[in-house]
């Protein structure tokens, strides 16, 4: 399911333009009532919605419409959590765990690096030609949120690359207007890029009560989600270490920010086939490669982990990878060649 808040949205702005409200429902099984005090809708059901909202009004960018209208206000919970969150990393990665149990079929990764962090979109559906009014939609609310805690950016200092997988088509224009960075199309993922430092930056808005209440929402919402979602603690502790950088969080931090112990937590991740030392070490693993990718020396990244040697780096990264560093960079560059 997914929340109601953005078909509403929809709905009211499309009726406000003279758009026809049954030719808008049409083969939707949704009426007026079930858009407005239902506080979720069928997936299918929405993206039918979408589709007969593009072929009514081919030339607005509905996405764009639609978050500017709904804001961080309509994302309820995740909302709560990223407005009240104490730093733009803490945020940002509760953005990406509440995306895994509230956010229906999109999922958001925030994908800390240096010197850049990616927050990332994909969808467990084929979104078609819908896939863009999500895309921006996204992009919308997250930037307003980077600018509330960050502070605005412009695109004439080139520090945010927006990226998405589908052709221009004439939406540049539009594009530039309402990104406050540079745009990339026909890209290999769907995903905003800024810099990293910007992770530690405090938020103004800042609220402790609150962010107990939301945090405390998350933990209930992944225990709700066993046997529902497939793995959400698994889901949600790789987007903690995703999130983060050299030093990673350990087991108890992340028990403790879920008010769990860590034997519970543990526990969960046993009955998902899943424990944090496999997962710290794809964290470990995953983050060097991205350094690696970026031109950082394999002595470099050894010592940001705490290896007291790169020899010692090398060794685990064979047993994990199956190959050298120097072996998997060289696969890395044939493949991009091809």
């Amino acid at each position: 399911m997914i929340s109601a808040n953005f078909a509403r949205v929809l709905h009211r702005e499309l009726l406000a333009n003279g758009v026809d409200e049954a030719a808008l429902l049409a083969n939707t099984k949704l009426d007026r009532n079930r858009i407005w005090y239902s506080p979720q809708i069928d997936p299918s059901q929405f993206l039918q919605l979408l589709q007969n909202a593009r072929s009514l009004v081919r030339d607005v960018p509905l996405g764009f419409m639609v978050a500017g209208r709904n804001r961080i206000a309509g994302l309820g919970m995740m909302g709560v959590a990223m407005v009240s969150a104490p730093t733009l990393r803490e945020g940002l990665q509760a953005m990406a765990s509440f995306s895994t149990v509230q956010a229906g079929y999109l999922r958001l990764d925030v994908i800390a690096g240096r010197p850049t962090t990616r927050v990332r979109v994909h969808s467990l559906l084929d979104l078609g030609n819908c896939l863009d009014i999500h895309i921006e939609s996204v992009f919308s609310l997250v930037q307003e949120y980077i600018e509330d805690v960050a502070g605005r950016f412009s695109s004439e200092d080139h520090t945010v690359q927006f990226s998405v997988t589908y052709p221009d088509s004439g939406r540049r224009a539009v594009y530039e207007t309402a990104l406050h960075g540079d745009v990339a199309f026909n890209a290999r993922d769907n995903e905003i890029e800024f810099p990293t430092d910007w992770l530690k930056r405090p938020s103004p808005y800042a609220d402790a009560e609150l962010w107990l209440v939301a945090r405390r929402y998350l933990s209930e919402q992944l225990q709700q989600a066993v046997g529902l979602e497939p793995r959400p603690f698994s889901s949600h502790l790789r987007s903690v270490l995703a999130a983060n950088h050299p030093p990673f969080p350990e087991i108890a931090q992340v028990a403790d920010s879920l008010h769990l112990s860590t034997r519970t937590l543990n526990r969960r991740l046993k009955e998902e086939d899943s424990n944090f030392r496999q997962l710290k070490l794809e964290a470990i693993h995953n983050w060097a490669c991205r350094q690696m990718l970026a031109g950082v020396t394999v002595e470099a990244i050894a010592l940001e982990l705490g290896y007291e040697n790169p020899a010692n780096f090398r060794r685990s990264f064979r047993e994990y990878m199956g190959s050298t560093p120097t072996e998997w960079l060289d696969q890395q560059r044939r493949a991009a060649t091809e």
